[in-house]
């Protein structure tokens, strides 16, 4: 399996892959840097979070 690259669809499609995987987690946090080495992919809270 091949990672694909930080320039591409990870980090420009993260919030639309997070909304389907956990969307409890939609807005809440962003990602930050994606390792296309090592496929790390890290992520941290949103600047300005959703309440409920």
């Amino acid at each position: 399996m091949t990672a694909p690259t930080a320039s591409g669809s990870v980090l420009a499609d993260f919030g639309t892959i997070l909304a389907a995987v956990m969307p409890e987690l939609a807005g809440r946090v962003q990602a930050v840097a994606f390792d296309a080495e090592t496929g790390r992919l890290d992520v941290a809270p949103s600047p300005t979070p959703l309440t409920r």
